[in-house]
């Protein structure tokens, strides 16, 4: 079986949506026969699969892709061919089984990319836009992207040419199926995992030789991993770490994929935090010593967004470190933390309950630790590229 996988962001970037789409290739590539990657940018993991052929996308701006989207459903898809050619070299294009689409917004590259043939598109889906929220102090330019692709996205969801969707949880699967009344057995729930083998054991000599450096000893670690944004819950948590480091001697760790994002949204919160360290598009693998070089690890995602629906992959990552877990007290958060033993689960949206938290879960346990990888075998990718694998075939 031949697979053809669009991945419209920068994959050099450590985020959500990069590990979602490494994961996923990487766990079905040993099934393949060919696995066919069209992206702007690549990452080294992805180059070592032996069967997988990089074929470059050019990179368009997200404001520009709106646009093309736009085109697309104005000319009902017959400019998707042409559009597709400006974007990729169309010479280069295998002939595949299956187009697996990232991003509702890639639809019209993935017709074009298919031309006049029969090729089955599914799209997957890491979130939805009109789930998204923004906060008062998003730019303009923002709020305009995040308003133009919910009306893009509500036309896309209902489209023909779309044969199947992947989704990373069973309560994103029941929310599309009712909202744009789709057929339950078109919608695949293929959940975010983890890459057990690549999680390295505790080291303490490593774990303190990162506290030495980053100017981190003596002092009780708050950490966070993920995008600095408002339903991520990250304006929260630094509310929540201001008022807590008042009765704690605290410091802030934040690994996140642009340094310069998350010091402008501490700038324009008026906050005046001290101990704070933050890190930019740190590598996975070394993502999880900073972990186990940490006290307590927060997830602020805020109710109201899409994260009801699904938690962050960040979540699995936490539980192998087998550190104590702060979080808002979403369903989805409660499903996967349902038999993980240090967290601490608080009353949602309100950044003085989660600072309650962070003091909470230092004081019952600061230096603790268990083997958290046993809580989280079944989300292996190995596992999870079997199932989708079986998917793919029944469309292909």
């Amino acid at each position: 079986m031949k697979t053809l996988i669009i991945a419209p962001n920068n994959l050099r970037v450590y985020d959500g949506t990069t590990i979602r789409i490494v994961g996923i290739t990487k766990s079905i590539s040993p099934y393949m026969d060919e696995v066919y990657l069209v992206s702007p940018f690549v990452n080294t993991e992805l180059l070592k699969l032996p069967n997988l052929t990089w074929i470059k996308l050019r990179f368009f701006r997200a404001l520009t892709l709106l646009a093309i989207n736009y085109l697309s459903s104005l000319s009902k898809h017959i400019l998707d061919y042409t559009m597709a050619n400006t974007i990729v070299d169309m010479r280069s294009m295998p002939d595949v089984d299956v187009i697996h689409a990232h991003w509702i917004l890639t639809l019209p590259l993935a017709i074009g990319l298919r031309r006049l043939s029969k090729i089955p598109i599914v799209v997957d889906l890491h979130g939805l836009f009109e789930l998204q929220s923004y906060n008062l102090l998003a730019s303009p330019r923002d709020s305009l992207f995040i308003n133009l692709s919910r009306i893009i996205e509500k036309i896309c969801m209902t489209d023909k040419l779309i044969s199947a969707f992947t989704v990373p949880s069973e309560s994103l699967k029941h929310y599309i199926v009712s909202r744009y009344r789709l057929r339950s057995s078109s919608v695949f729930t293929v959940p975010d995992g983890i890459d057990l083998d690549n999680v390295p054991d505790y080291d303490k000599s490593l774990v303190d030789k990162l506290q030495s450096n980053l100017g981190l000893e003596g002092k009780s670690v708050v950490t966070y991993v993920g995008t600095p944004s408002h339903s991520h819950g990250f304006y929260d948590l630094l509310e929540a770490f201001n008022k807590a480091r008042q009765r704690e001697d605290l410091a802030l760790l934040l690994i996140v994929p642009n340094k310069a994002q998350a010091s402008n949204a501490i700038n324009r919160m008026g906050l005046h935090i001290k101990n704070v360290v933050i890190l930019e598009n740190i590598p996975r693998r070394e993502v999880y010593h900073y972990l186990y070089a940490s006290n307590v690890l927060v997830v602020p995602h805020r109710a109201g967004t899409q994260y009801d629906l699904l938690s962050s992959n960040k979540l699995l990552d936490y539980m192998s470190s087998g550190k104590p877990i702060v979080s808002y007290a979403l369903p989805s958060v409660i499903h996967v933390l349902k038999d993980y033993p240090l967290k601490f689960l608080v009353e949602p949206n309100s950044p003085d309950k989660l600072a309650e938290g962070i003091l909470r879960a230092l004081k019952f346990y600061s230096n603790s630790k268990i083997e958290g990888r046993k809580y989280i075998k079944n989300y292996d990718w190995k596992i999870i590229g079997k199932k989708l694998l079986q998917y793919l075939k029944s469309v292909g």
